[in-house]
C-alpha cells in the first residue's frame, strides 16, 4: 500500500509561510514608558509613593518605579511655579558634594529606573525624552544619563533645545541653561546596538541620570521622562503555520509500504 507524502513544493511552501507568519508585528507604538510624576495635589516630601511610578507602561514591557538607591540625592514632587500651574515634577536636590560632573559621579549622586520586556517580546529603543530645568539661577547646574547596557561606564549622548553647553569641568556634563518654570526638551540618543533586543538583558534595562550643582538646596528638575521604541510579538497565526510545517515534514519522512 502506498501512503500518499506532501511534496517538496508542499513542503516548502509551509515554511516559507511559517517564516512569513514570524514577522514580528509592532504593539505598544512608540511610547513604552513615562514618568509624568502624578497629578494636582500629589506633592510629597516622601520618596516613595504613586508619583513616583510610571504613569504610562505599553504592552511588552515592565518599568520600575522612579528611586535614589544610593540614597546620596534629595527626590521631591513638587509643583512650585511651574506652567501650567501646578503642574507635577520631580525635584531633585542633590544635597551638596556634587559642583561637578566628576564629583557627581564619585558621589553617586544620581536616581534610576528599569525598563524591562515582557516574556514573549522583542523590544527595541530608539530614545529616551525629557524636560530638564534648573530650580533657580545658581550656576552650573546639570545632568548626564548612563546605563547598564555597558555597566553605566559611557554617558549616552543628548540633545536639547534650547541648547545645553558642556560642562567646563568635565564636559561628560550637560549644562541646563533655563531655570524653571522654562524648560529645556532633551534626547538620548538610543540607536545603538547596545539598546536593541532588550530581552536578552538581564535584569532589565536600567539609566541613571546623574545630577550636579553648586550647593544643597540647587534643584534640578525633571518632568516627562519617556522611553520611546518598538514592542513587538510574534503574529497569533505563527504557531499553526509552524504546525503545517512540522507536519509536512514528517509526512514526507514516512516510510513507503
Amino acid at each position: 500500500m502506498r501512503v500518499r507524502t506532501l511534496s517538496t513544493v508542499s513542503v516548502a511552501a509551509g515554511a516559507a509561510l511559517w517564516m512569513g507568519g514570524l514577522a514580528a508585528r509592532p504593539a505598544g507604538g512608540a511610547l513604552l514608558a513615562q514618568y509624568q510624576f502624578g497629578t494636582t495635589g500629589q506633592e510629597t516630601t516622601n520618596e516613595t509613593g504613586l508619583p513616583y511610578n510610571p504613569s504610562v507602561v505599553a504592552t511588552g514591557v515592565s518599568a520600575t518605579v522612579v528611586t535614589d538607591p544610593a540614597g546620596a540625592v534629595g527626590l521631591e514632587i513638587s509643583s512650585a511655579a511651574t506652567t501650567p500651574t501646578n503642574a507635577p515634577f520631580l525635584r531633585l536636590d542633590p544635597q551638596g558634594n556634587s559642583i561637578d560632573p566628576t564629583a557627581a559621579l564619585a558621589n553617586s549622586k544620581y536616581f534610576q529606573f528599569t525598563i524591562t520586556a515582557a516574556p514573549g517580546a522583542d523590544v527595541d529603543l530608539s530614545s529616551l525624552t525629557l524636560n530638564v530645568a534648573r530650580g533657580g539661577a545658581g550656576t552650573p547646574r546639570g545632568f548626564f544619563i548612563t546605563s547598564s547596557a555597558d555597566n553605566f561606564a559611557t554617558p549616552v549622548p543628548v540633545t536639547g533645545s534650547p541648547a545645553l553647553a558642556a560642562n567646563t569641568t568635565n564636559p561628560i556634563g550637560n549644562d541646563v541653561t533655563t531655570a524653571r518654570p522654562a524648560y529645556t526638551a532633551v534626547t538620548a540618543n538610543l540607536s545603538g546596538a547596545q539598546f536593541q533586543n532588550i530581552q536578552n538583558a538581564i535584569n532589565g534595562l536600567t539609566f541613571r541620570i546623574y545630577n550636579y550643582a553648586p550647593a544643597a538646596g540647587n534643584s534640578v528638575d525633571y518632568d516627562d521622562i519617556t522611553v520611546n521604541g518598538t514592542a513587538a510579538f510574534p503574529e497569533p497565526a505563527s504557531a499553526g503555520l509552524l504546525g503545517l510545517a512540522a507536519m509536512g515534514i514528517l509526512a514526507r519522512r514516512r516510510p513507503r509500504r
